[in-house]
């Protein structure tokens, strides 16, 4: 699998929220804060699935550097899965404390103490 140019367009709000997984490792593009320079650095790292244990990582002064260095490391052989941020699940709480007071549960745009969707479709 080629990942090249899918991970070259990742914007870096959307990188945040993708990873790139194979059979025994997962990894990702994620931000770190440096308290000696007072600055946000970011962090290409791979880990192993269980129990999540750093195997390497990198650090780059910007997103582009390690874009492009993501997109070189995990270019072949590693499945790439982004999520969009919600949650995608019926809400099926009876005992959900905004249910019955909840705008938004009540026009069906979703649940706001539990995240759900109630237009949940798989």
């Amino acid at each position: 699998m080629h990942n090249l140019l899918r991970i070259m367009s990742l914007e870096e709000d959307s990188a945040m929220r993708t990873v790139f997984v194979n059979a025994e490792n997962e990894g990702g593009i994620n931000t770190i804060y440096d308290p000696k320079s007072d600055s946000e650095l970011y962090q290409v790292f791979i880990h192993n699935n269980f129990p999540l244990v750093t195997e390497n990582s990198w650090v780059f002064p910007t997103y582009e550097a390690a874009r492009s260095f993501a997109a070189e490391r995990f270019n072949q052989d590693w499945e790439m899965l982004s999520w969009d941020g919600a949650i995608h699940r019926k809400c099926e709480r009876e005992d959900c404390g905004e249910r019955k007071d909840c705008h938004e549960c009540q026009t069906g745009g979703g649940c706001k103490s539990c995240g759900a969707l109630d237009d949940f479709e798989l």
